[in-house]
């Protein structure tokens, strides 16, 4: 059996018993019998017998139902989006079944990307309206509708026999979830089976209910206080919406039974209310994330995709209570939550800001805010006591930021781009540098500015009054600060390699650099520095290094904080017990929350430092299942922090040449002067003529730096060099210009395209003056000719 015999199976089943293994196998739709032994062995227990297998099998063929059609509108929206992925890998009935495993990967895509997606047999069919026309349907959906006229909705949601309505999103779809119910509640007569109506509302519906208990105000509300609650004045018209639905269900629920399920804030893949704080906190342009208000409010949340498994778990189990509660078992507060947030994703700073604030911030709307406000204590105790949810964050975000932050990064494509550019003094390095920066929103790493930020860092940390930083944080600060400039006083102002790396080092695992990427320029310098930079020493004892994880638990926190994992090396020619050796490392990374093939290939290559002084080889993949979701993956994996590496060179001619025409503003006080400029020169080529140069370490790990030559002066703003480097690296992986930003970068071009036009006329009526003048004196020239003659 191939490998790719398991495409799109939910190995997280694998630990399961042998019934339900046999029952997600015969859920596959691939044409072939795959081998239960195969499933039970990777497992490490011994094949079932076959009576067990046939008996598992026979239970199975009771068990799968027929394929169900769901609606779900905005289906290209943030909730609705991921409540239709996750419903679309599902098989209906599959929550009936008691089980210890996740039933679906989270947020993940199972279904092939082609155009026209197979439906397996027994999931779940996903149709639905969408907001905004796009040039590729997802794989999920099997259908999607725009702007279609309510009679034509009407004749698609008849076809359908779960209808899902979320009004969580945008106000404008609570007057279509009404008449969509109303509309369907009149055309029962026409039902061919039994249909279902799901409105996806939201807890803000309880915002202002009078407490349960007005002497101990932190009694939660269940779903059973429904009846008493009172929404926020923002949210007058969901409740009503809620009301009618429930009320449509009550006529003859045999044909058409109707369900309201109350959301708490949703949270997870990729964000929606909370963004605000995780982009401020990834892209660090304020130094400090701010808390809006006092922050001491309780917010009700649930992570997206346990709302989609609450919602699964409706469908199949069609409850008796028609409202119900969606929200995870957190009592957190908003000052809890940007905290966490900051601190894992961003500057690990906060600050309170005055309420009002929030309705400053343009990437705030009007609910979101109201979200941010609400104080609210309540719990779901029916979905709990009566529905078989798999819960991805049932304690709530803050006990689950890591996946969440994992989940972030993904979802919005934010991963860093790490580069380093080399070459001679004067071949234009620092410029190139600067404007891939500003392409790719990188950090431009130049070793001279970093010493001097870390300098003055620890400077502004020694000066902090009491209270402003920890004293053990202060002294050793203190410390530092006192040996770098000790050791730069003893070197004409110059650090030794060891502070250098450190700094360098430090720096590199900044969050800003480990968030967005950043560009090294001109540095390392040496072999051994690009060794001691991206390879820390081991400090840890030999009878500990076979169990410690080969990575930076800072770089990689997901991995280390997972419950139930492990990682551990091994060579692969020698047994996984063996301790420290020398070839290829593989990691084993076992985990209950069978993330993808995919999540794992980023979170490993974004590794920084290994626990191994010697180099290994490139980050590659080795018989691995890609794009499979697996239970346990195996990776090689080399531990280098740099993705590109591009060597500009020049000759010494050119090089001379264009410093002895560079400006003497420019020259004076800088290391371009005639004989500095030569030493450096002459000291690079030197250091680049052996065998262990800085290029050779990046060759030996199988990062081949790519060369540019620069023959020719005529590019001023390298254009043409930068341009190839951005075709090499590839598209931006970071968030796109803001508004400020078009706006600002919209009104330059103006002001560009206004100078041109002006300059043109200037150029225009200078031509004109200038020829005027050469016919007025060639025509005095033709006169006094004339008169001459």
């Amino acid at each position: 059996m191939t490998i790719n015999t398991l495409y799109n199976k939910e190995m997280a089943y694998f630990e399961t018993d042998t019934f339900f293994c046999a029952y997600l196998l015969s859920l596959s739709n691939i044409g072939q019998t795959i081998p239960l032994e195969w499933l039970l062995l990777s497992n490490g227990r011994d094949a079932q017998s076959t009576s067990e297998r046939r008996m598992a099998e026979e239970e199975v063929e009771k068990i799968i139902h027929h394929t169900k059609r769901i609606f779900i509108n905005n289906v290209d929206s943030y909730a609705s989006t991921c409540i239709a992925k996750f419903l679309s890998a599902c098989v209906v009935g599959a929550s009936l079944v008691e089980t210890d495993e996740p039933e679906v990967e989270e947020g993940e895509e199972r279904l092939s990307k082609d155009d026209h997606p197979k439906v397996k047999d027994g999931t779940f069919q996903i149709v639905g309206t969408i907001a905004n026309k796009n040039e590729r349907r997802p794989s999920y959906v099997l259908d999607e509708y725009f702007q279609l006229k309510r009679e034509e909705l009407l004749e698609r949601l008849m076809e359908c026999d779960i209808i899902i309505y979320n009004i969580t999103e945008d106000a404008d779809q609570m007057d279509e979830a009404s008449w969509a119910i109303s509309a369907l509640h009149a055309e029962m007569a026409r039902f061919s089976q039994p249909k279902m109506f799901i409105l996806i509302s939201t807890v803000m519906t309880w915002a202002l209910s009078k407490p349960v208990d007005a002497d101990d105000p932190e009694i939660p509300f269940t779903e059973e206080d429904y009846r008493r609650r009172r929404a926020h004045p923002n949210f007058k018209e969901h409740i009503n919406v809620e009301k009618h639905v429930v009320k449509m269900g009550k006529t003859k629920s045999s044909l058409l039974s109707t369900y309201v399920v109350a959301s708490g804030v949703q949270y997870g893949m990729g964000e929606q209310v909370f963004h605000f704080f995780f982009k401020t906190s990834w892209l660090g342009d304020l130094p400090k994330v701010p808390i809006f208000g006092e922050g001491t409010n309780v917010i009700p949340t649930i992570h997206i995709n346990d709302l989609a498994g609450v919602i699964q778990n409706v469908i199949d189990h069609k409850p008796k209570p028609h409202y119900l509660v969606a929200v995870d078992d957190s009592k957190t507060t908003i000052d809890d939550i940007v905290k966490t947030i900051a601190d894992v994703v961003g500057p690990g700073k906060t600050k309170r800001v005055p309420k009002e604030d929030a309705f400053l911030t343009r990437d705030l709307r009007q609910m979101d805010i109201d979200a941010l406000f609400v104080n609210l204590r309540i719990e779901a105790v029916y979905l709990k006591e009566s529905f078989n949810i798999h819960w991805v964050c049932e304690s709530g975000l803050i006990d689950n930021i890591d996946r969440v932050v994992e989940e972030y990064k993904q979802t919005r494509g934010l991963l860093p781009i790490r580069v380093c550019i080399m070459g001679p003094p004067a071949v234009g390095k620092s410029t190139v540098a600067e404007r891939i920066c500003k392409h790719y929103k990188l950090h431009h790493i130049r070793l001279k500015e970093t010493i001097t930020e870390t300098l003055a860092h620890l400077e502004s940390i020694v000066r902090m009054e009491d209270g402003e930083t920890e004293a053990e944080d202060s002294a050793t600060s203190s410390e530092l600060l006192e040996t770098l400039k000790e050791n730069m006083d003893q070197n004409g102002g110059r650090l030794d390699d060891q502070y250098v790396i450190r700094i360098m080092r430090d720096k590199l695992k900044s969050k800003l650099c480990r968030n967005q990427g950043f560009v090294l320029d001109s540095f390392p310098k040496t072999y051994e520095q690009a060794k001691d930079l991206f390879y820390a020493d081991d400090d840890e004892p030999e009878d500990m290094r076979s169990k410690i994880p080969p990575f930076n638990k800072k770089i990689i926190p997901g991995l280390s904080k997972l419950e139930n994992t492990y990682v551990c090396t091994m060579n692969v020619n020698t047994k996984p017990s063996s301790p420290r050796h020398s070839g290829h490392h593989y990691f084993i990374v076992v985990t209950e929350l069978t993330l993808s093939f995919e999540i794992f290939q980023n979170t490993l290559s974004s590794v920084l430092f290994s626990s191994r002084k010697t180099p290994e080889p490139k980050y590659c993949v080795r018989d691995c299942v890609s794009p499979l979701e697996i239970k346990v993956v195996l990776l090689c994996c080399v531990l280098s922090v740099l993705e590109f590496v591009f060597s500009l060179d020049s000759s010494d001619a050119f090089l001379k040449n264009r410093v002895l025409n560079l400006p003497e503003s420019l020259v004076e006080g800088t290391s371009y002067s005639q004989e500095q400029f030569l030493r450096r020169l002459a000291r690079f080529r030197e250091s680049n003529v052996e065998d262990e140069t800085v290029l050779n370490y990046f060759e030996e790990l199988d990062i081949h730096p790519e060369h540019i030559e620069i023959t020719s002066s005529d590019d001023q703003e390298y254009l043409v060099v930068t341009e190839r480097i951005i075709k090499s690296v590839g598209k931006p992986k970071n968030y796109g210009p803001t508004s400020q930003e078009l706006e600002e970068e919209e009104r330059r071009s103006a002001d560009r395209r206004l100078r041109t036009e002006a300059q043109k006329r200037a150029d225009t009526e200078r031509r004109e003056t200038e020829e005027a003048q050469q016919r007025a004196a060639r025509w005095e020239e033709w006169v006094s000719l004339r008169g001459g003659v």
